[in-house]
């Protein structure tokens, strides 16, 4: 979930990267505060983008001297909106789009606007230098919203599949428990058992108990082999049952 979102943030910062350095990269450098004309515009365009794309915000960035200010914020609350000219703070994760790259945060960021994933890209201006950044942010609420959805989804599941093994089992051990292991007929406890039942029922005299034996079975064990001896008790349990 945290990879699509990336993947997306980057998508999005990259188009408007384009847009901004084909028509207002060199108007960058003429921004020096939220009353210019420029500034407008640009806040149009990162508006548009905003609304109809997957990500929270859209905002740009250039620096001055040594440090890295907002130029253009696109928040539509004047609340939350920083000003022109405010200060941020420079990451590991930012640098790469002042190299020219298009970049993302390796991790969720924290701040005083909340938790989310940026991504970046550099603004060009006329001469092909970098003359800002454009960066965009995906909130991560949708995201821990997602990933306790699908949390839930595999609880669900794994208890699914964990409940039908258990009732499987129990079939099965419930069946094999009333079997004899080699012949697979009844067995001692389930002939008990049937017994019982019928009792209850009241109708135990319409039954009879035949008791079979297999003379001088022990001199085939003994003599031939167990293994042979087993095979004739198997066929013999299958003629009888």
């Amino acid at each position: 979930i945290l990879d699509k979102r990336k993947a997306s943030a980057m998508d999005v910062v990259a188009i408007v990267s384009d847009e901004l350095s084909r028509e207002y990269g060199d108007k960058f450098e003429r921004i020096t505060s939220e009353k210019d004309p420029e500034y407008d515009e640009i806040f149009g365009i990162l508006l548009k983008y905003e609304k109809s794309s997957s990500v929270d915000y859209i905002y740009t960035m250039k620096m001055q001297g040594e440090d890295l200010i907002f130029v253009v914020d696109a928040d539509p609350s004047k609340e939350g909106r920083a000003p022109y000219g405010e200060k941020y703070e420079m990451t590991e994760y930012i640098k790469p789009a002042f190299r020219g790259e298009i970049c993302c945060d390796g991790t969720i960021t924290s701040d005083k606007w909340g938790s989310y994933i940026s991504a970046y890209a550099p603004v060009l201006n006329s001469q092909g230098k970098i003359a800002a950044l454009v960066g965009v942010d995906s909130k991560t609420d949708h995201i821990y919203h997602e990933l306790n959805i699908l949390k839930l989804q595999i609880f669900l599941l794994v208890a699914a599949i964990f409940g039908i093994c258990v009732a499987f089992l129990f079939t099965f051990w419930s069946s094999f428990a009333k079997k004899d292991l080699l012949t697979g007929i009844m067995n001692y406890d389930s002939l008990v058992e049937k017994g019982e039942s019928l009792r209850r029922k009241g109708n135990l005299s319409d039954y009879s108990v035949v008791q079979l034996n297999i003379r001088n079975f022990k001199f085939i064990n003994s003599k031939i082999g167990t293994s042979l001896g087993d095979i004739l008790l198997i066929q013999y349990a299958r003629i009888n049952d």
